[in-house]
């Protein structure tokens, strides 16, 4: 720490002298004054002012704390209102989103970062979405045995299930208790089994064995959470229901638990299955990622970028709104309240900071994928990556770090730096779904993701402003301030 002032100060020159004086036996007061032309005892309470805080200047504490929340949560109501439809990738919603985000970030001093010298980066994906509320039904057609009845089942659309993926179909229906089994082939009939992997996973797999379609249950299901739909290619219609509507499909089909419980490996039942989740045909558009710069002072200095994601699931076809306030308008807004913080403080870094916003993260990380292999600044001369996601909510009490120890170890050093000076919770944790943090560590590019575990609410109209915790929002804010003013000097 010492070194490190004494350079700052007084050059590398200094530190040279001093060398040179202890190197011809002088004592450390006069190798100081020497190198300095400065008394140690001159010096001296300056320094012992500094050792509690590491060498960090208090302006730069007073910085971090000036993170207002009340602005965070006004930027947030703003992103969330019915204006933006929920940011679904690729809507006309999420492109006047985009454009908003870039306009705060002018206002705030921030420049266009982007390749072309504007503030949008477009990324080519593939845009669909419902035409009409999803319908299953299940038929007996031979109710009680007697062949001229007949019992139905409808589902009722949002409390009784909701979609995964999109199509059409109307087959018999098949249990599968265990799951796939090796060499099983399904006949084009619809499975219903438990959810094992992710949608997409399962989707392989029932088409892998014949299927043509799935009903997986889960023990619980939001009664309104939904995922974006999947266009990555050939698609089956695929739902979600819960245990106990599982249990009213048995009862339509006569079976009981025992019977569920220890049926063979692929128990056909006396219902047909009639799914109809109606997606408009895919089609090619961009989404926008915005993307900011503060340059730094110090020319070839490697930049540090900030980034989090404004894109959400947007709203479902009966017109309920997917607000997305924690994830992750939050993440959007406390960065364009560090762009304020650092603006009204007059703070310059020395090292340039990029600022960016995703457009397309739920959309299979598509945005953060595109600028791997097209980086605004290659890689293996970017200082690493601080991505923030969930950190306005959730049931838990530390803000979570989440990052490879040796590869990204300058960027939770600071983090955690910067909460022990602030007095904030800080905490190493493991986020458990797929993020950009990966992706970039991946590459070999440091990475951290800041996040607050067990978040409630995540892909329902429940994710709103007002759920939001203004403590949580303020960790993460002062937190990050004040980690990135380190780094980026």
């Amino acid at each position: 720490m010492l070194v490190d002032e004494m350079v700052r100060q007084y050059g590398l020159q200094a530190l040279d002298r001093l060398l040179s004086a202890l190197g011809e036996g002088r004592s450390f007061e006069q190798a100081f004054a020497a190198a300095t032309g400065m008394s140690f005892t001159e010096r001296e309470p300056v320094w012992q002012r500094a050792v509690p805080t590491g060498g960090i200047p208090a302006a730069w504490l007073q910085v971090a704390q000036s993170f207002d929340t009340q602005r965070v949560l006004e930027t947030v109501r703003h992103l969330c209102s019915s204006t933006y439809a929920g940011r679904s990738a690729g809507s006309d919603e999420a492109v006047e989103a985009a454009r908003w985000i870039a306009e705060r970030m002018a206002q705030e001093g921030i420049e266009p970062g982007a390749a072309d010298g504007r503030f949008f980066q477009d990324v080519p994906i593939t845009y669909t979405a419902l035409m009409a509320l999803p319908t299953v039904q299940l038929v007996n057609p031979h109710h009680r045995g007697a062949p001229t009845t007949r019992a139905t089942l409808p589902l009722t659309y949002s409390q009784a299930f909701r979609e995964a993926t999109g199509g059409e179909a109307d087959a018999e229906l098949v249990w599968l208790p265990e799951g796939y089994q090796e060499g099983m082939h399904l006949g084009g009939r619809v499975v219903l089994k438990r959810l094992q992997w992710d949608v997409a996973e399962e989707t392989s797999q029932a088409r892998e064995h014949g299927a043509a379609g799935v009903i997986l249950v889960v023990r619980y299901m939001g009664s309104a959470e939904r995922e974006p739909p999947s266009t990555g290619g050939p698609t089956l219609p695929v739902v979600v229901i819960s245990e106990d509507t599982q249990a009213e499909i048995l009862r339509l089909a006569a079976i009981t638990p025992y019977e569920a419980r220890n049926a063979p490996p692929a128990l056909l039942l006396p219902l047909r299955a009639q799914i109809a989740v109606p997606y408009a045909p895919p089609q090619r558009t961009e989404a926008l990622t915005v993307v900011g710069l503060l340059p730094g002072s110090q020319l070839g200095a490697e930049p540090l970028i900030i980034a989090a994601h404004y894109d959400g699931v947007g709203m479902s076809p009966d017109g309920i709104l997917y607000p997305g306030a924690n994830n992750n308008a939050a993440g959007v807004a406390v960065m364009l309240e560090l762009a304020r913080v650092w603006r009204s403080s007059g703070y310059k870094p020395m090292r340039s900071i990029y600022l960016v916003a995703w457009g397309a993260e739920e959309h299979d990380l598509a945005s953060a994928r595109y600028y791997l292999q097209h980086p605004i600044i290659p890689l293996q001369r970017t200082r690493g990556l601080l991505s923030l996601d969930r950190v306005g909510q959730a049931r838990s009490y530390y803000l979570n770090l989440d990052g490879d120890a040796e590869r990204a170890g300058e960027l939770l050093y600071a983090l955690s730096w910067a909460g022990e000076l602030l007095d904030r919770r800080v905490s190493a944790g493991v986020f458990k779904r797929s993020n950009a943090t990966k992706l970039f560590g991946q590459q070999g590019s440091p990475a951290v993701l800041l996040f607050w575990p067990d978040a409630s609410y995540i892909h329902t109209p429940e994710d709103i402003p007002d759920s939001l915790e203004p403590y949580k929002l303020a960790t993460t804010g002062e937190v990050l301030a004040l980690a990135v003013m380190i780094v980026a000097q």
